[in-house]
């Protein structure tokens, strides 16, 4: 759970910072809380020759900014250049940072003045009488509440032919920050759960803590101490390592740092693969263009067996069993139809893994992010789903019977179908149903086909159908597996009615993920539609044709229900926007505003005592209104709203007391402490009564 909240919170630092610099938010030097400046190593520029820059960062006390990795929350320095055509600029090199802990929230940072060193080409061409460069810089600093801030600075330097060193005081200083290059011989490894870096010899003091700074989040646990173990030849630092798979970073690089003192660590990806002797990498088969790989051979043939097995699933299941039901009344009775129903049922199977596998190349095409069972991050697609296996247990249980066609594919079509048409479409419900199932094989042969060619995930995806159809398949076709089939009887009855209890069974599971979407409401909006459904049921005993228009009313209100809100602690929670906050506060009922954003650390900190339990009950027995203003996108009515309380930046946190039940007057909002503890709110709230 941990990497997937780190991987969400990367994904929302990306969008922030690209968003924060977009919108390019300019603090004046009385309010901006860090200071840039350029400083060149040379006094003039020589055509075809290179010199290094400082982008030099001041920043106020206690405040700091954050390194190129900035660990758990936080967003790194983004600059732009301005200089000459067809001059080059290298990448940024940073110094050393320092790990800050903040109640479990680990970030690397630096504080005071900073220096990062670029190096600028000049092209031998270059025949102006004078060389500028400019840059502009957006960044985000923190103490207690985190600012995004941008600045600028330029330089202009003659040019001749001829240059003279400058500023090699402070040139100094910011190369001796700089970690150093590391001639020795590396390893890394990874062994029983530990990340292990081996060096030829030990560049470091003893007893003192050596800490790693990776480039990549999710290699080791961030900012942990290394266990170092020496045996005269080699010193090996181990550090505790996290469960993001090694082979999703294609390279290790970082910094092994003590103190101010670093070495840079870099290997590539293949002579890394070949030393890792974790069980992981054991289990696989291959090794291609330096990653580790199943083969796509492999993958298909764990793609069938994970099919295969997914039938035993509680998810498909039920399905599975009703169709041997009706094969076993057919084989009864014509033994030769039962292949043609088997291959109509694979090719609905088939079909359906195909039209999956497309829309996820689409989507992957497009820039998301998406993988096995995407589409159950719908709300609304969990809720339809959740009715539907309601409607089949309903029916297994001979609730009523639409000549068994509607429960066997969900949709009215399947209600007109007929004979191979409807064996097609429970094909198609088969794999609708088996998407929130996962099966032994299936994690291997998914997670090769969303990393190959469209080619290969459309095989793989196809030798998953193949796999889920196989039993039936074998049934249909295989007169002596019908011969050792029991033959048809009450007993049909009873199991026909027992399966309703496996169908209702998925249907509360996936209740239960619709309220970690959407909380209360979605659990209104289940259980709102199960009544309705059960009443459209009745109706149909009674002969009225009312049950479709019923379940579009009911499809249209489960939207609206399931999409309005989203869960935090046991509470709902509101989106802010001006008017959001204006209605709430017409109510005359207690509110609270919650200004915050993704990479915002006191605001993640405080978000752990927004959603504990006791503060979650009080905001509901209160009935307090919650309104969240997510400031990770720059938002002008965010913005404004902070403004109003004389802020800059997040966290603000508002408390509006209940406004008094006589005069209709609402005390004076309450502005909090921008770090949050359960008393600080407790107090606040149960002081305005």
């Amino acid at each position: 759970m941990m990497t997937l909240f780190k991987t969400f919170l990367l994904f929302i630092l990306v969008i922030g910072g690209v968003s924060v610099a977009n919108a390019q938010t300019k603090l004046t030097a009385e309010k901006a809380h860090v200071r840039i400046k350029l400083i060149s190593s040379v006094d003039a520029v020589v055509a075809g020759q290179s010199f290094d820059v400082l982008l030099e960062k001041n920043i106020d006390d206690h405040w700091h900014t954050y390194w190129k990795n900035p660990g758990d929350s936080g967003f790194p320095i983004q600059v732009k250049w301005s200089a000459p055509e067809n001059v080059e600029m290298s990448e940024l090199k940073w110094p050393v940072p320092h790990a800050l802990d903040v109640q479990g929230i680990m970030n690397f940072v630096h504080e005071g003045q900073v220096h990062l060193v670029a190096t600028v080409t000049i092209p031998e061409d270059y025949n102006a009488e004078s060389f500028s460069l400019k840059v502009n810089a957006d960044l985000l600093v923190c103490k207690e509440i985190c600012i995004p801030e941008s600045d600028e600075a330029i330089f202009e330097l003659p040019v001749r032919e001829v240059s003279n060193k400058a500023n090699q005081d402070i040139f100094e200083i910011a190369y001796d920050n700089l970690p150093k290059n590391y001639d020795g011989d590396v390893k890394i490894t990874e062994k029983n759960g530990k990340f292990q870096i081996t060096l030829s010899d030990n560049p470091f003091e003893t007893d003192t803590p050596v800490v790693f700074f990776s480039n990549d989040w999710g290699l080791v646990e961030s900012g942990s101490h290394a266990q170092i173990r020496a045996d005269g030849k080699h010193t090996v630092f181990s550090f505790p390592r996290t469960d993001r798979e090694l082979k999703e970073i294609s390279t290790f690089h970082g910094v092994l740092a003590q103190g101010r003192y670093g070495i840079h660590i870099q290997k590539n990806s293949l002579s890394v693969a070949t030393n890792i002797e974790s069980e992981a990498q054991n289990q696989e088969t291959n090794t291609e263009n330096g990653t580790a790989t199943v083969g796509l051979l492999s993958a298909i043939l764990f793609a069938i067996i994970g099919g295969m097995i997914l039938n035993l699933m509680p998810c498909v299941f039920p399905i599975l069993s009703m169709k041997a039901l009706s094969l076993v009344k057919i084989s009864a009775k014509h033994p030769a139809e039962a292949m043609k129903h088997g291959f109509a049922y694979t090719a609905g199977i088939l079909v359906s893994f195909l039209a999956l596998a497309v829309v996820i190349l689409s989507l992957k095409a497009g820039g998301a992010e998406i993988g096995w069972g995407f589409q159950l991050q719908n709300p609304l697609v969990v809720l339809i789903l959740t009715w539907l296996l309601f409607v089949i247990g309903l029916n297994l249980l001979g609730a009523f019977d639409i000549t068994g066609r509607w429960t066997q594919a969900g949709s009215t079509k399947v209600a007109k179908a007929t004979g191979l048409t409807q064996d097609f479409l429970t094909g198609v419900l088969a794999v609708i149903v088996a998407t929130p199932c996962t099966a032994p094989f299936m994690g291997v042969a998914l997670g090769y086909a969303l990393t190959q060619s469209a080619a290969a995930t459309i095989l793989i995806f196809l030798g998953l159908g193949f796999g889920l159809a196989l039993p039936f398949l074998l049934l249909s076709m295989l007169p002596v597996l019908q011969k050792i089939m029991p033959k048809p009887g009450a007993w049909m009855e009873t199991f026909k009615q027992f399966l309703a209890f496996p169908m209702w069974a998925t249907a509360i599971w996936l209740a239960w993920v619709l309220v970690q979407q959407s909380g209360t409401s979605g659990l209104l909006a289940v259980l709102s539609g199960a009544l309705i459904i059960a009443f459209a049921v009745w109706l149909t005993q009674k002969g009225l044709n009312s049950f479709k228009i019923i379940l579009l009313i009911l499809c249209a209100v489960g939207l609206v229900k399931a999409t309005q809100f989203t869960k935090v602690g046991g509470y709902e929670e509101l989106s802010y926007t001006p008017e959001v906050l204006e209605t709430a506060l017409a109510t005359n009922g207690p509110v609270f505003v919650n200004m915050t954003a993704a990479w915002c650390i006191t605001c993640k900190i405080n978000e752990r005592v927004l959603r504990s339990d006791d503060i979650s009950g009080l905001f509901s027995d209160k009935s307090i209104t919650y309104i969240v203003g997510d400031w990770t996108l720059m938002n002008s009515d965010i913005t404004s709203y902070l403004e109003s309380f004389d802020r800059s930046g997040v966290p603000l946190y508002i408390y509006y007391p209940e406004a008094d039940t006589k005069t209709g007057k609402r005390p004076e909002a309450m502005v909090l402490p921008q770090i949050l503890t359960r008393s600080i709110i407790t107090t606040a709230i149960e002081s305005n009564k």
